[in-house]
């Protein structure tokens, strides 16, 4: 539709002038105050940041790219050197295999995408490196659960390969879900992780199982979902994983509302302690795993930070290695069948 207002008449114009003159000076200091606060926020979220880094001690800060390079150039078992001449018979046991369950929304993807960051300083999984199983109940088409695995590390002379399996539609396929993972393990693992096995193959199984969960709630879970995943957590067990990992994700936003209150940095650690130790219990109580296989992290919000966070690097490396070491452990427990000491010392 055509704009029909008359045009202004000149001395209209000049009438106005001053009023003119006035209102321009209105936006303008309008826009000085909104850039103000805006420089106020992203100051804000500095300082946040800021205490955040303050809150890591220097030699955590250091720590990061060690734990960075442990994992880039990991030996599948190299540390467990007393164990070694047990697997001279599988050279094709190169790779470590992680299975992620957990609701839709809380971050799984996500997860991986911050290990991916933390590791190479990119978000940007290669497509190539990212591949899809669809398991169909045969009762009815349409229920299907979906299975992404990203390659995180590929396998080499030099190092071992670990692959990380993302399962979706969880919330709404649950019975689906959960026959598929009570299958054995030549069901489960010849389609999802590619490889020509026989019964109960090593290199074609997940080596350890993780569950992921939004740390923010205050109830973990409602009580129908809290039933499928001690169901789950249950039937794992049984399938050998008992060094079973659960991540909280989302640490950082009620990290945050304590970080904006005014106290010492010793007293912000102790509020923070206090809030993990709370939310470790919880888990405990409703899961029964072990005290130090629940980690706190912080997701990368995808596509809005450029440059890497220590503290986000610092966690998702921390968890990955201590994960790892849980895979370790099954491996070694499957095939050697020694007694392993889960979740209360590491073998080295």
């Amino acid at each position: 539709m055509e704009n029909n207002l008359p045009l202004p008449m000149p001395d209209r114009r000049a009438f106005n002038s001053e009023n003119n003159s006035m209102i321009n000076t209105e936006i303008s200091n309008q826009n000085y105050l909104s850039s103000e606060e805006s420089n106020k926020k992203n100051s804000k979220k500095e300082d946040l940041k800021e205490s955040k880094i303050s809150l890591m001690s220097t030699a955590q800060i250091m720590q990061i790219e060690d734990m960075r390079q442990k994992v880039l150039s990991y030996k599948l078992l190299s540390e467990k050197t007393m164990y070694m001449n047990s697997f001279q018979n599988d050279p094709k046991l190169k790779k470590c295999n992680l299975i992620l369950f957990g609701p839709s929304n809380v971050g799984k993807t996500s997860f991986i995408k911050t290990v991916y960051k933390a590791l190479f300083n990119t978000d940007k999984i290669p497509k190539e490196n990212i591949s899809k199983l669809i398991a169909r109940n045969k009762n009815s088409v349409e229920e299907k659960i979906i299975f992404n695995q990203y390659q995180i590390i590929k396998e080499s002379n030099n190092n071992s390969g670990l692959i990380i399996c993302d399962t979706r539609n969880n919330n709404i396929y649950q019975k689906t879900l959960i026959e598929f993972w009570e299958k054995s393990f030549d069901y489960f693992p010849k389609e999802l992780f590619k490889e020509e096995i026989g019964s109960g193959n090593i290199r074609s199984i997940p080596h350890v199982v993780i569950l992921i969960f939004d740390g923010t709630k205050e109830k973990i879970l409602d009580e129908d979902n809290l039933l499928f995943y001690q169901n789950l957590i249950n039937i794992s067990k049984n399938k050998g994983y008992n060094d079973i990992h659960i991540v909280l994700t989302g640490f950082d936003l009620f990290e945050k509302k304590i970080l904006e209150k005014n106290l010492t940095e010793g007293e912000m650690l102790g509020e923070i302690n206090k809030l993990k130790n709370i939310k470790i219990e919880k888990v405990i109580s409703l899961f029964g795993v072990n005290w130090s296989n629940v980690h706190f992290i912080e997701n990368y919000h995808m596509n809005q930070q450029s440059e890497n966070i220590p503290s986000i690097d610092y966690n998702i490396l921390k968890t990955l290695l201590d994960i790892i070491n849980s895979a370790e452990l099954f491996i070694l427990d499957k095939t050697i069948k020694v007694p392993l000491c889960y979740g209360f010392c590491s073998l080295k």
